[in-house]
């Protein structure tokens, strides 16, 4: 296998895990979750579960990033 053949390999299984880190990371899951993004059809459980359920930021009434509280 030649070196563009790995190139490719880290493009498709890596990327998508590590927007699926960040994903989780941000919306309050442990981000290892999103590792199994890397992995093929098992990466779509983890989109279709934080889809439909409430994220555990959404709990805590504000997202990581911001500084001020939300006001509901």
């Amino acid at each position: 296998m030649s070196s563009w053949h790995w190139l490719i390999l880290l493009i498709l299984y890596g990327l998508p895990a590590v927007c699926g880190w960040r994903i989780a990371r941000r919306a309050g899951f442990p981000p290892a979750l999103g590792l199994v993004m890397a992995v093929p059809l098992a990466g779509h459980i983890p989109l279709w579960i934080w889809a439909f359920i409430r994220w555990p930021i959404e709990t805590k009434g504000r997202a990581p990033h911001e500084t001020r509280p939300v006001v509901r």
